[in-house]
């Protein structure tokens, strides 16, 4: 059954007949269209074309041509190309597939018909993917001059944070996808994609990825040579605390680092414990972005090598977790006592299943045959020391305390870029089935993230953008639309204002017509 489409175009409204079909190769649902005429503005009628109207192509524009714009804009595409001068077109156009559709890559050639593109000879058929995505995993020199020059371009300062990500994977073919601690908490096999994230131009700088039983204490040091061969020399690392170990500490030598210390370590509960005095003292409280925090700094010599310690107690954080604490514990004592117990044995193993990990927290006392639970002072004090509170390492004696927790609280950057990566670009488990295919994925997943943090990046900082979300973005911009004619005439439907202002926020040029 055929019905009717219209398309405003330059103040003209074309209409055009269109009949849905069942594509039976795609498995989806397509139309075909024909320019039947334009409506007449003062009698609302359609004035035919003539007796053979011409055929037209219509193609959702606006996202495509949006992300073509960035790609130039941030020398992405200069970059790429310089690199991958054969094969260039279709890396672009996989990214664009990306960044604008929740959905599996073999799915990107049915994605292209439908839509714009400026490259040229591009086949991205499920097939042609398959042996792209080998091909740049079997050439590591070319993703090593693309990283030394995206570096260069993009000239990082003295600070990089650094982070590791587990993704997940189907294939029991996999021989680099091992079982090792998942992020995600997926029982699956995985590999470890490690980011390095620049803080002055808020974008991805390079990566690597190990098996997925390597732990991240084991690939600091191999990192931190690779990044210096690729020109990130003299720069500190900002990481999180899977990255402390001693050995980590000994092999670096002249990187700097900002890490926190696990609590589960001597250190870290040495120097809470010694100094809890002064993390509950006014006289040490300080402001930070609205926020109280208790602070102490201490020098501290570990195996010849000179730190300094900072240790921050969020005032907020601290007691709401501990009314949250005493309303737990009060509630295990209250239930507890409240029932008589002629066996210890059986409290023990009620206390155990009521309480789990706060059961530490009690003893068992007896009075006249009757046993009952009663706190244990000491344990509860150590464990309330631990709330809101956090220790960070050092080996820099540059850094003043607003460095270090404005510093660690932009290391959240680069936890939204693996969030985006996962969520935002359905790449949270791979269905590839050779290391080199995956190598050349994660690079193309990696050239995807730099374009979503510039996105990011233009639209937090937009007055009207800042509410959207990228979703939101790319949705009002599929609105645009590309009518071609027979004769190769094109013209780009009108921009709404709200595609304007995305637009604007981009200071990109509206899309023009051509012919």
């Amino acid at each position: 059954m055929s019905f009717k489409i219209e398309q405003k175009v330059k103040g003209t409204i074309y209409v055009y007949e269109a009949v849905s079909y069942w594509d039976k190769e795609k498995k989806q649902s397509r139309q075909k269209k024909k320019l039947i005429g334009k409506r007449d503005p003062k009698t609302n009628k359609i004035i035919p074309t003539g007796k053979n109207p011409q055929k037209v192509k219509i193609k959702d524009y606006g996202c495509t041509d949006f992300l073509e714009k960035i790609y130039r804009k941030i020398g992405l595409l200069d970059e790429v190309k310089s690199v991958f001068k054969d094969t260039y077109s279709e890396i672009m156009t996989i990214i664009s597939f990306m960044l604008t559709e929740n959905k599996p890559v073999y799915l990107a050639a049915d994605w292209l018909e439908a839509n714009y593109s400026s490259f040229s000879n591009i086949n991205i058929s499920s097939q042609r993917l398959s042996e792209l995505f080998k091909n740049i995993g079997k050439t590591p020199d070319k993703k090593f001059s693309f990283f030394r020059n995206w570096i260069h371009r993009n000239k990082p300062n003295d600070i990089v944070f650094y982070d590791i990500t587990s993704i997940s994977s189907y294939s029991e073919k996999l021989d680099i996808a091992e079982w090792g601690y998942n992020r995600d908490k997926e029982k699956l096999k995985q590999i470890n994609m490690g980011l390095i994230y620049g803080r002055n131009s808020d974008i991805p700088l390079s990566y690597n990825f190990n098996q997925g039983s390597i732990s991240d204490v084991s690939t600091l040091k191999k990192t931190m040579e690779f990044n210096n061969e690729l020109g990130l020399k003299e720069v500190m690392y900002i990481m999180d605390r899977g990255f402390y170990s001693q050995k980590n500490l000994d092999n670096i030598s002249d990187e700097k680092l900002i890490i926190p210390v696990p609590y589960s370590t001597k250190l870290a509960k040495n120097i809470v414990e010694e100094n809890k005095n002064e993390l509950s003292s006014d006289n040490n409280m300080i402001s930070y972005n609205d926020h109280l925090y208790y602070y102490l700094s201490k020098e501290k010599t570990i195996n010849n090598k000179d730190y300094k310690i900072h240790v921050f107690r969020d005032k907020v954080k601290y007691e709401i977790r501990e009314t949250e604490f005493y309303k737990e514990i009060l509630n295990i004592e209250k239930r507890l006592n409240s029932v008589s117990f002629s066996s210890k044995d059986d409290l023990e193993e009620e206390l155990r299943t009521m309480a789990k990990s706060k059961s530490k927290f009690f003893q068992i006392k007896s009075n006249d045959n009757n046993f009952y639970i009663e706190r244990k002072p000491e344990d509860i004090i150590k464990a309330k020391q631990r709330f809101g509170t956090v220790v960070y390492l050092t080996n820099s004696s540059k850094l003043f305390k607003e460095d270090v927790i404005r510093l660690q609280k932009n290391r959240d950057y680069i936890e939204k870029v693996f969030n985006s990566m996962k969520n935002e670009l359905s790449q949270n488990r791979l269905r590839v089935n050779s290391s080199d295919r995956v190598d050349g994925k994660l690079f193309v997943i990696f050239l995807a993230l730099i374009v979503n943090s510039y996105i990011e990046k233009i639209r937090k900082n937009s007055k009207t953008l800042k509410n959207k979300t990228k979703k939101e973005i790319f949705y009002e911009l599929k609105k645009i639309k590309s009518v071609i004619y027979s004769n190769s005439f094109k013209q780009i439907t009108e921009l709404s204002k709200r595609a304007k202002d995305i637009y604007d926020s981009f200071e990109f040029k509206y899309p023009e017509n051509n012919s």
